[in-house]
């Protein structure tokens, strides 16, 4: 089974910023009032007490994390799962939420089991971009850089909401649109986000 490595991290993000009660979407709501996902103190201290990396903790103590501070970070977690022989794949960097970020996923190969490859997976993770994906995918310029992206597709999902049952302002944020989506999704088999072509 191939696991997709940045949909776990942020998942892991949104429920320990939004303290297991997030809803699905982008995890803004219980940030802080600056809008920052958590405070760089924080973040450092769990992922020091959690096993990041020096080079981890280096990147989170500048505060804002930039493309080229992920992708190093990205790259040594890709690199740690390619020299235990897991099978890598979608390492290249793609644009397709507003914002640069690479989709990795890895399995197992030669003989790995899921389970095997999960736990090598998991500590690949954890040591070398965990928490700097985490930031990253959350932090309030990646935020206004979905929602940028989203403003072209807003008309068409609210739209494509009501039409199917739901309720939506005229003018939602992306989270907002995502959650609506969500919920259109669970009770129709709709995908508004990725009817409308935002996602």
């Amino acid at each position: 089974m191939r696991r997709t490595a940045g949909a776990a991290v942020l998942v892991f993000a949104v429920l320990w910023l939004g303290g297991c009660t997030q809803a699905p979407g982008v995890a803004t709501s219980s940030a802080g009032a600056s809008g920052a996902p958590a405070s760089d103190g924080d973040v450092v201290a769990a992922a020091r007490a959690g096993g990041a990396s020096q080079e981890q903790l280096a990147i989170l103590g500048r505060g804002v994390i930039t493309f080229v501070d992920y992708e190093a970070a990205v790259g040594r977690t890709i690199a740690c799962m390619r020299s235990a022989g897991l099978d890598v794949v979608g390492d290249t960097p793609v644009d397709k939420r507003g914002f640069p970020e690479i989709p990795y996923s890895y399995g197992g190969a030669g003989g790995v089991s899921d389970d095997q490859a999960q736990a090598v997976g998991d500590d690949c993770i954890t040591e070398h971009s965990k928490w700097v994906e985490m930031v990253y995918q959350t932090q309030p310029t990646t935020i206004e850089a979905i929602d940028k992206r989203f403003e072209r597709y807003r008309a068409a999902v609210v739209a494509c909401i009501r039409k199917n049952g739901g309720s939506i302002t005229d003018t939602p944020s992306t989270e907002q649109a995502d959650d609506a989506s969500f919920d259109v999704l669970n009770k129709t088999g709709v995908d508004c986000m990725k009817e409308a072509g935002a996602r």
